[in-house]
């Protein structure tokens, strides 16, 4: 009898040792999953900012272009203006 006992207890320590290593299987793909699950998430959250960051980068950069132009024209009107002058002599009102 004692020896049925016996081995009736390791019998059932057996199965809850298995069901034991079963539970963790199952946490461990769980755990598994969810770790991929943020990793993916935060990547495409990193991507998101990146790219809105790069949009911004690019907006200043072509606003400073536009800026740099219109810098760039009005220097060269002025530097007509200039010229223009320079080459019209002045009216004399005397000789006039």
């Amino acid at each position: 009898m004692d020896q049925q006992e016996t081995l009736e207890w390791k019998r059932r320590d057996n199965e809850i040792r298995k069901l034991e290593m079963e539970r963790i299987e199952l946490i461990k793909n769980v755990l598994y999953k969810r770790d991929e699950e943020r990793e993916e998430a935060m990547n495409e959250r990193i991507e998101l900012v990146r790219k809105a960051k790069n949009e911004e980068k690019d907006k200043k950069i072509a606003q400073t272009q536009k800026n740099r132009i219109k810098e760039i024209r009005k220097a060269f009107n002025s530097r007509a203006l200039e010229e223009d002058k320079i080459k019209k002599p002045a009216r004399n009102i005397v000789e006039e």
